[in-house]
């Protein structure tokens, strides 16, 4: 038994260390991406040949908002599974010089989403938290920039860019239920208890919903 941390990196690989010692365990892919061959023993990428930006653009994946963001991903003791907000698709990345202007963005280089966006989408999916296998995928029409939530009564709650609120089926990603918030939802679900009731709360749009549980 290893006191473990487990980490979905925006660079498209999910990282198992240990937590006590910060060593390295393993890693796996948890999206499409192009750019490296594996993360090697010692932690490090072994990047791929002809990957980089270049002067005419460089197609790789994943795109340069990461295969996942700051969105709280969720990990659930009652089904062992890790769910991560994944964002899938590719960016065009352009080498640039290097201009250093002080209080400006610092960047040897730029990127471009719109001419490859065609195959981009989002989801939920379910990993095994050590070995990195995918256990299930509740697709979603774009990429979320929000965070998910699993509960003690094996629900799992996310938001969606085009104003979804839903709960899932922990165990296998079925959707039980959803509503239409009216706004896109870009933060993550919580949940408290008032007068012994659970109750859920998401923002979207500009609002705040607070759902009720049912027991």
């Amino acid at each position: 038994m290893r006191k473990l941390l487990v980490t979905a990196n925006r660079n498209g690989f999910q990282y198992v260390l240990d937590r006590a010692t910060g060593e390295f365990l393993n890693a796996k892919a948890f999206v499409k991406q192009t750019w490296a061959k594996e993360i090697g023993k010692n932690g490090r990428p072994v990047e791929l040949p002809g990957t980089k930006p270049s002067a005419g653009g460089t197609r790789a994946y994943p795109m340069v908002a990461g295969g996942t963001n700051w969105m709280s991903p969720s990990y659930s003791p009652k089904t062992g599974l890790f769910y991560v907000p994944v964002r899938e698709g590719s960016s065009l990345y352009f080498q640039g010089e290097a201009l250093y202007r002080p209080g400006a963005r610092y960047q040897g280089g730029f990127f471009n989403d719109e001419k490859v966006m065609d195959d981009w989408y989002g989801a939920v999916r379910a990993f095994d938290p050590v070995t990195g296998e995918l256990k299930w995928e509740h697709r979603l029409f774009r990429p979320p920039w929000a965070g998910v939530m699993s509960t003690a009564g094996g629900v799992l709650f996310a938001g969606t860019e085009d104003g979804y609120f839903k709960a899932l089926d922990a165990g296998n990603g079925k959707e039980l239920w959803h509503i239409n918030l009216g706004g896109r939802v870009i933060a993550s679900p919580m949940s408290f208890a008032v007068a012994g009731e659970q109750r859920v709360a998401i923002a979207a749009g500009s609002g705040l919903f607070v759902f009720g549980l049912r027991r």
